[in-house]
């Protein structure tokens, strides 16, 4: 369930990530994940993992060029994932993405 994914996201990367409250939208759940000034905010959908999850990227300290460059590596990574769970792989490839210097 998707509540039980987040319980486990939340437990893994307790600094970092925060249940978003969602209402009257097609998601089922929503989170957000900040770090080094740049945020992620992760939809699932009802039918996740059916259903790909919608992604929103932010960093007002990074311009248009390496955020669209992050958010394409990010929607790529969902994609590759198409029908599974890829929450967790999401979260680290965010880590890892900020922490590398992309967003800066």
């Amino acid at each position: 369930s998707p509540c039980f994914r987040l319980a486990v996201l939340a437990a893994m990367f307790p600094e970092e990530l925060a249940e978003e409250e969602v209402a009257h939208t097609a998601a089922a759940s929503a989170f957000l994940v900040r770090s080094g000034g740049a945020a992620l905010r992760v939809s699932l959908p009802q039918r996740y993992p059916l259903q790909l999850p919608l992604l929103s990227l932010s960093c007002p300290s990074a311009g248009p060029e390496p955020v669209a460059a992050a958010s394409r590596t990010l929607e790529a990574a969902v994609s590759k994932a198409a029908g599974e769970e890829c929450c967790t792989g999401l979260v680290q490839t965010f880590l890892e993405l900020v922490a590398a210097g992309a967003l800066a």
